[in-house]
């Protein structure tokens, strides 16, 4: 049985290698070109089968010739709600293809980050009013086919590239029926006039922010494994002996 717990609101041959290079650059100015002129006709169309989403939260960042981020959910099952896991066969070959099939995403330059979710007995939610009220509901949730279990963050083309990849996915739900669901991102320009300056302004700030925040995390991590490395003695010299004067 959930429960609900009340609390006030708080306050990323030289001619021929430099020949490459400027042929990848073009491709990619094209392929930037392609995307803001189709974003600009579908910001324009507001084609129904794509609603607009009125989220203020920080929109995820694009990179440089992808044309479209894509989150790829691992939906939940019974099974998986009760934290039962598969056989150790089944969870053997599914370490195995499932390692494959992300070496290859990886490869391919598809995957920013993936993860498996424990069971929403472990979460919680937070219900929103208002008036400034906020609810925190705890986990288990009871509608399971509306839980997910895993996610993964996939730079794309097109969606359409996406369905391709995720069909060859293994079965991420061995002896169940296993089911992904591909949601795109939004992308500040889908959102036209809606947004001022100011918002502009701020959402600029707050990537340069969160990519410095990145950064000086991997730089930690680096200076930190580097001191958990033992520091190599020199080696000791052998003493010279003297000749002995004839």
């Amino acid at each position: 049985m959930a429960k609900m717990t009340d609390r006030a609101p708080s306050a990323r041959d030289a001619k021929r290698n430099i020949g490459a290079e400027l042929l990848a650059s073009v491709r990619q100015m094209k392929a930037r070109k392609v995307g803001r002129v189709h974003r600009v006709v579908s910001a324009e169309c507001q084609d129904v089968e794509n609603p607009q989403s009125h989220s203020t939260t920080l929109q995820a960042h694009h990179f440089p010739g992808a044309a479209m981020k894509v989150l790829v959910f691992v939906k939940a099952t019974p099974n998986s709600e009760k934290g039962i896991m598969p056989n150790d066969e089944q969870l053997k070959k599914l370490f195995t293809d499932m390692g494959n099939f992300n070496e290859q995403l990886v490869k391919a330059g598809i995957m920013q980050e993936a993860d498996g979710l424990k069971p929403s007995s472990a979460g919680k939610r937070i219900t929103f009013s208002d008036q400034g009220h906020t609810s925190v509901v705890d986990g288990p949730f009871v509608e399971t086919k509306e839980l997910v279990a895993g996610y993964w963050v996939w730079n794309v083309k097109s969606l359409d590239e996406a369905v391709e990849w995720a069909k060859r996915c293994p079965n991420p739900m061995p002896g169940e029926e296993g089911v992904l669901e591909l949601r795109p991102t939004n992308m500040l320009e889908d959102f036209g006039d809606l947004l001022t300056d100011e918002h502009l302004a701020q959402e600029k700030r707050l990537r340069k922010e969160v990519t410095r925040q990145q950064k000086a995390k991997v730089k930690g991590s680096a200076k930190r494994v580097a001191r958990s490395k033992p520091a190599k003695r020199p080696a000791k010299r052998k003493p010279v002996r003297a000749k002995s004067k004839k």
